[in-house]
C-alpha cells in the first residue's frame, strides 16, 4: 500500500480531536466562567524515515502530516451579568474561587453559589467553596453580603440590621496560568511547586455572574467545517486505496 495513506489518515485522527474540543466548548456555552480550548496542530513532521537502500539517492519529501493535535486555554474574561442574587459572585479581572473536589483543591470561576441547610456554601454543581481556613461554613443567617475582597458578612437569625458579622472569607487565589491544568466541567488544577496561596489583590463582585467566554455560532462553524474536512481525508484514502488496488493487479497482470 503506498504509504501516503497515512497523511490522510493522521489528517483524520487530529480532526477528530479538534472536533472534540469543539464540541466540549459547545457544551460549556451554559456554564458560568467557563474558559474556551483553542485547537491547533504543534509542528509538521515528516511521516517517513528514509530507507537505508536509498539514502544515497535524492528526493524530495513527499509526506507530510499534522502532529501532534493540541489545544491551549482562552482565559480571556467573559461577558458580565447582573443578576441581583446575593450569592452570585463574579471575578471582573484575573483570579479563581477554591473548590474542594474529592479532597483535591480545583480553581473555577463559577459563581453560582448556594448555601445548603447545615450552612455549606456549595457551587452549583455541589462542590464546597474554600476559605481561608477549610471549607466556607456559614451559620444561620438573615442576610448576607460579599465583599470585593471575598469576606462574608452577616446578620445572625434574630438579630438586629446592624449586628453585621464576619462569617467567612472566600479564599481568591491567582496562579500563573502555565501553571494551571485543564479538568473537566470548566475546572482547573494547579500544578505549581509553590503552594497554593490566597491573593490580596484578586476582588470578587456580588450579584454578578461571568458567563462562558465561547463563542457558539464560531464553534459551530468550525465544527462543520472539521467535518467537511474529515470527509475529504476519507476519500483521500479510499482513493490511495483504488490505487493500491490497480497498482496490484497490473502487477499480477504482468507476471501472469
Amino acid at each position: 500500500m503506498d504509504f501516503g495513506v497515512y497523511m490522510p489518515s493522521g489528517s483524520a485522527d487530529q480532526i477528530m480531536q479538534f472536533q472534540a474540543v469543539r464540541a466540549s466548548n459547545l457544551a460549556g456555552v451554559s456554564v458560568p466562567g467557563f474558559k474556551a480550548e483553542i485547537p491547533f496542530a504543534e509542528r509538521l513532521q515528516q511521516a517517513l524515515a528514509v530507507q537505508p537502500e536509498v539514502e544515497s539517492q535524492p528526493r524530495y519529501d513527499s509526506r507530510q502530516m499534522p502532529l501532534p493535535a493540541r489545544s491551549q486555554t482562552n482565559f480571556t474574561p467573559g461577558p458580565m451579568k447582573h443578576t441581583g442574587r446575593g450569592l452570585d459572585v463574579a471575578i471582573p479581572g484575573k483570579g479563581w474561587l477554591v473548590v474542594d473536589v474529592n479532597g483535591v483543591e480545583m480553581l473555577t470561576r463559577n459563581g453560582q453559589l448556594e448555601v445548603t441547610g447545615t450552612g455549606e456554601v456549595l457551587t452549583a454543581g455541589g462542590l464546597q467553596v474554600m476559605g481561608l481556613r477549610g471549607p466556607v461554613v456559614l451559620p444561620e443567617y438573615s442576610k448576607l453580603t460579599i465583599g470585593t475582597d471575598g469576606v462574608i458578612n452577616i446578620v445572625p437569625r434574630g438579630g438586629q440590621e446592624s449586628e453585621i458579622v464576619e462569617a467567612g472569607r472566600f479564599m481568591l487565589v491567582n496562579p500563573p496560568e502555565d501553571q494551571l491544568q485543564r479538568q473537566t466541567g470548566g475546572m482547573f488544577r494547579y500544578v505549581g511547586n509553590a503552594a497554593l496561596a490566597s491573593d490580596p489583590d484578586v476582588e470578587i463582585n456580588s450579584g454578578v455572574l461571568e458567563g462562558a467566554n465561547t463563542d457558539s455560532v464560531a464553534e459551530l462553524m468550525d465544527f462543520l467545517a472539521l467535518g467537511r474536512e474529515f470527509e475529504m481525508n476519507v476519500r483521500m484514502m479510499a482513493a490511495f486505496s483504488d490505487m493500491t488496488v490497480s497498482g496490484d493487479k497490473l502487477l499480477h497482470e504482468g507476471n501472469s
